[in-house]
Order: structure tokens, then C-alpha cells, then sequence
């Protein structure tokens, strides 16, 4: 009954890893900590590790999810070459003594004069593509929405999904469609052409029955292609409307250039701030002899 008259502000939220029982190998508070924690840790001769989050008071709203757990284990160091072993251990150490060691005044862990330069650049390259690039693929998608398609200040933060979709017409969305579906069609059989060596016939079955064969546990994953790929409109054949009269050899090509072409299109009219074409309009003002 005391937590119900508990501030949010007062209760403190900690995450430990234990190992076997009874050593506490990592602990540490993580109440202003309200998003990504990562923890690397070497351990020797580790059976059991358990990892639980502790609170002073049990309040609703608290949550702490432990996300993508990874281990490398060397079950048996005599089996590498000494530097191999020597590498991983030095790397192991100097992960475990990041995560171990508080932050001071928002620097490094531990200083870069103590860190191997791969690691100091596995660092760097983790970090461009975790968090840099996100956030230049964001302040993109924003400066796009507000100077190309006069979203007011960008709408939200990143890509505007329902803001976008009340601009699409229908012939977009079909557009789109069939690309979709072209682009699985052709990924498809690049899949078993070139990945599988399957010869690819005229008719599903038949191809079916090599995959089932020869990779019976990719069946499901080729079935879910094919499905994606049948086009419900055109039911004469198998393959996609806008490909059947290209030859098999020249559909690949064909659809990259296809591609191409409508992103040329896109970029040409967005940053030019072309007017959208309106047929009815001009077909109106035609009519009355404007």
C-alpha cells in the first residue's frame, strides 16, 4: 500500500547480471537511463548467468526489456591459434571494463590511449550506423515532406505515413502494385536461378517440385514469393502483367530501369514544385474555351 502513495521521482530502477549464483558481475542504475543500455561482459568458466532488474517500490509504467542477448563462447581455446585467443580476451577485457566502469562528466569509459584501435574503430562504425545515420535518414525524410510535398514543418518527426497516403490517387497505388509485385517476381527467380542453380520452368509446379526436393526447408519462404508475386488482375499466366511481354532474360534490367526512370520522375517534379496534373481541370477549361 505505501508504493500506491510513492512519486515516480523517488524510486530507483537497477539492472545485475549474476553468474552462477552468487557473483554479481555487473550492476548498475539505470533510473535516467530511459533508452538504449548496451553491456558487454567477458566471464570465465561461466555456467548459469542470470539477468533481473530490481526497484525500490513496484509502480506501474516501469519496464525494462532485455533485447537481442548475444554470447561468443570459445568451448575450447587450444583448438585456435594463440593470437586468436590472445585477441578476443584482450577485446573481452576491454568491453567488459567499458561497461563496468561509470561514465564521468559525459567522456569515455575508459580512455582511447587504453583501447585497441580495431575496437576504437568498431566503435566509430557502430555508432555512423546506429545512431548518426538514423538521424540523418530523419532530418531527410522531414526537409522532403515540408519543401517537396508542403508537409507544414515536416509534420512529425520522420516519415509522415498517413499525411502521405491521402496524397496518393488511385493509379499510384497500382502503380505501385504491380511494381511491387514485379520486383518479388523477378527477386524470386534470381533466388533460384542463381542462388539454388534451379532451373526455372514455365509453370510453378514443376519448379516446386526441385525446390522441394533439393531445399525443402526454404519451401515455405518460396511459397509466401510466389503468393506476393501472382498477380490476381492478369490470370492468363503466371508472371506479372506489366513483364509478360518482356522476354525472362531482360526482365531484371527492364525492371531496374523502370524503377530508375520513376525516381528520376519523382525527384524532377518534387524539386521543380510542379503542380499536380489535374485532367478533369484542363478538360473543364478546354470545354469552355479557356
Amino acid at each position: 500500500d505505501r508504493a500506491k502513495f510513492v512519486d515516480q521521482s523517488n524510486n530507483q530502477i537497477f539492472f545485475e547480471v549474476e553468474v552462477d549464483g552468487k557473483s554479481v558481475v555487473f550492476l548498475e542504475n539505470l533510473t535516467n537511463a530511459a533508452g538504449r543500455k548496451k553491456v558487454s561482459l567477458q566471464l570465465v568458466g561461466a555456467k548459469v548467468v542470470t539477468m533481473r532488474s530490481r526497484c525500490l517500490f513496484d509502480l506501474d509504467g516501469i519496464y525494462v526489456t532485455v533485447a537481442n542477448p548475444r554470447m561468443v563462447v570459445l568451448t575450447s581455446p587450444t583448438n585456435f591459434d594463440p593470437e586468436v585467443v590472445g585477441k578476443v580476451i584482450k577485446v573481452g577485457t576491454q568491453r567488459h571494463r567499458q561497461a563496468i566502469t561509470p561514465a564521468a562528466h559525459g567522456r569515455a569509459r575508459i580512455g582511447q590511449q587504453d583501447m585497441d584501435p580495431d575496437f576504437i574503430d568498431n566503435k566509430l562504425t557502430k555508432r555512423v550506423i546506429h545512431v548518426q545515420m538514423p538521424q540523418f535518414r530523419t532530418i531527410v525524410i522531414d526537409l522532403i515532406e515540408e519543401q517537396c510535398f508542403n508537409v507544414e514543418d515536416g509534420g512529425q518527426l520522420g516519415l509522415d505515413r498517413l499525411i502521405l497516403a491521402k496524397m496518393l490517387e488511385h493509379e499510384h497505388q497500382e502503380v505501385v502494385r504491380m511494381i511491387k509485385q514485379a520486383c518479388v517476381y523477378v527477386m524470386r527467380d534470381h533466388l533460384l536461378s542463381a542462388k539454388l542453380g534451379i532451373e526455372i520452368g514455365k509453370d510453378w509446379e514443376s519448379v516446386e517440385q526441385q525446390v522441394e526436393l533439393s531445399k525443402p526447408h526454404l519451401m515455405p519462404v518460396f511459397n509466401e514469393l510466389y503468393e506476393a508475386a501472382y498477380d490476381e488482375v492478369f490470370l492468363e499466366n503466371e508472371v506479372p502483367f506489366i513483364l509478360s511481354t518482356i522476354e525472362q532474360s531482360e526482365r531484371t534490367d527492364a525492371l531496374v530501369n523502370w524503377i530508375l526512370r520513376i525516381c528520376h520522375v519523382i525527384r524532377t517534379v518534387a524539386y521543380f514544385r510542379q503542380e499536380r496534373l489535374d485532367f478533369q481541370a484542363e478538360a473543364r477549361a478546354a470545354a469552355i474555351g479557356i
